[in-house]
């Protein structure tokens, strides 16, 4: 076996006394923390109320029995410890719920003209050609990577495009 030259890192992932992913983890949240710090106005709770004290307070609670409950007791649980600690939902300012109010109206006029044009399709039989498996075929040599079901779309797109 070759000796290794002691220049050059160790091959396995523990260096500098930790392992690799440590080092990932590590540099991730020394990321964050500058993120945190750079920009102080992005977190949108901020000025609302507090999360870490009533994440903590969740997490040291729920520790010792936290893989015994049920979904419904956690849920329960959750729900009680951020009552407690004055956690309520948030309404936005007016403007924010127009906005919000104009995008699914909108929505709901697209679905239903959506529908209309649908239902004129409903029992018209499709025009397939009778070399699609040929054409499939051919493309499908020129891109091998690529799904049979692809090849047939691009066919079928390239009937409807002008």
């Amino acid at each position: 076996m070759a000796e290794r030259d002691p220049e050059k890192p160790a091959p396995d992932l523990i260096r500098g006394g930790n392992r690799f992913s440590e080092k990932i983890m590590l540099k991730q949240r020394a990321k964050a923390g500058r993120r945190s710090n750079e920009n102080p106005s992005r977190s949108g709770l901020r000025g609302r109320f507090e999360v870490a004290p009533v994440m903590a307070a969740l997490a040291l609670a729920a520790l010792p029995g936290l893989n015994a409950m049920t979904s419904d007791q956690l849920v329960a649980f959750v729900e009680r410890k951020l009552t407690a600690h004055g956690v309520k939902k948030i309404v936005p300012e007016k403007e924010h719920l127009a906005e919000a109010y104009r995008l699914f109206d909108r929505g709901h006029h697209i679905e239903q003209i959506v529908e209309q044009e649908l239902k004129k399709f409903e029992n018209t039989p499709a025009d397939i050609p009778d070399d699609i498996d040929k054409s499939v075929s051919e493309i499908l040599v020129k891109e091998p990577a690529l799904r049979w079901i692809d090849a047939v779309q691009r066919i079928a797109q390239r009937k409807v495009e002008p």
